[in-house]
């Protein structure tokens, strides 16, 4: 008989119950890990002695993911345990649940004893496994769920934020149809070998004048689009701080405040690193360590230091230094990269604590600031 979920899926409750020398226990504190559990009563039949068995192969057979997974015996009534038994399966969480509510979360049509139960890191009983099980089995299905947790949650963005964030990411998808539309125009300058639209053959220019009508078009959205975030954004203390960072504009500032949406929740710079794509993925075998383009992440923040990192190098003689120093060891594109990431650090440390940029790059300060004109003000705090 194969496992069946639990219907419905739920959260169990979690009053206290009590290890074998009495001690308060709730099954809360083995949060973040896979549980195994049975219920049985004290005297262990042969059919409670086969899933005290089972759960310790399959939880073996996981191989170095086994510290993922635990073993717990809910024991009904208050019989003593015998000491072989405990010896045989040293490891199990064997707690007293006599009476306990928790129990009637279990009870199947044909009572709660009769399976193995699977329960989640966060508490949320799974599977249930019958007492005949194979043990090959469930030793699959424990495995997929093993890896199948590695898979990261999906941030879910501020719901006070989305509507900016939104915007911001439609302000976007515009001017990427502006660039084809202007690069459409190029296109056919390029194919007649002209320099103007106005010395293009008649029937071309009235294709090149959709194209010119568009852009007219975007680039008048794209501009109502950035003045109506202007009153939710600008006075920001966070957007004002981001303001005075090299490389990073108002629109970089913008979308870096909305897409990050609480520095608070990376905690350390290297998860930040991570969610900006601003490291290289793992592609290792056998033995050997290969770099990819890490497609994790986050590809508008990416976006983002990477033209704050073209705009710093062009502007900042100190970055731009840096940046050929790299350039010389390794290339130019791996030395925008390290300058993309320094700067990641910068707006890392500049929210996470906060406090003004301190004009500094690499312990060097900067010969060339920023001035207080629109839309940054003379301080954050102002």
């Amino acid at each position: 008989m194969p496992a069946a979920f639990a219907s419905p899926a739920r959260q169990l409750i979690d009053p206290p119950l009590r290890r074998l020398d009495q001690r308060a226990f709730k099954l809360s504190a083995l949060r973040g890990k896979w549980i195994l559990l049975q219920l049985d009563h004290g005297g262990c039949d042969t059919a409670c002695r086969a899933k005290l068995y089972n759960m310790r192969q399959v939880r073996l057979a996981q191989g170095r993911e086994m510290e993922r997974v635990e073993r717990v015996w809910l024991i009904l009534d208050e019989a003593p345990l015998e000491t072989q038994l405990m010896r045989e399966y040293d490891g199990t969480r064997m707690l007293r649940a006599a009476g306990s509510p928790l129990v009637a979360d279990f009870s199947p049509a044909r009572g709660a004893h009769d399976h193995i139960y699977l329960i989640d890191p966060h508490g949320n009983l799974m599977l249930r496994f019958p007492k005949d099980a194979d043990p090959r089995k469930m030793h699959k299905d424990l495995a997929r769920l093993l890896r199948a947790q590695f898979i990261p949650e999906a941030h879910m963005v501020s719901p006070e934020l989305r509507p900016l964030r939104d915007l911001m990411r439609a302000r976007l998808l515009l001017v990427q149809k502006h660039v084809s539309a202007r690069s459409s125009i190029e296109r056919l300058l390029e194919k007649y070998n002209v320099p103007s639209v106005e010395q293009l053959p008649p029937l071309v220019q009235l294709h090149a004048a959709c194209f010119q009508e568009q852009l007219l078009l975007l680039k008048r959205q794209i501009k109502g689009l950035e003045k109506s975030l202007h009153p939710h954004l600008v006075p920001n203390p966070d957007v004002q701080r981001l303001l005075w960072v090299p490389g990073i504009g108002k629109i970089g500032a913008f979308t870096l405040y909305l897409e990050i949406d609480g520095i608070e929740r990376f905690p350390d710079e290297r998860h930040f690193f991570s969610y900006c794509r601003l490291v290289p993925g793992a592609d290792d075998s056998g033995g050997k360590r290969h770099h990819r383009t890490s497609k994790d992440g986050n590809r508008f923040l990416k976006i983002v230091f990477a033209h704050a990192a073209v705009r710093a190098i062009q502007y900042f003689p100190e970055i731009r230094a840096f940046a050929l120093r790299k350039a010389r060891k390794k290339n130019k594109h791996i030395a925008r990269a390290i300058v993309a990431k320094e700067i990641a650090r910068i707006v890392y440390h500049v929210l996470k604590e906060p406090t003004d940029f301190n004009g500094k790059f690499k312990g060097t300060t900067l010969t060339r600031t920023k001035q207080p004109a629109w839309p940054r003000r003379a301080s954050p705090a102002s």
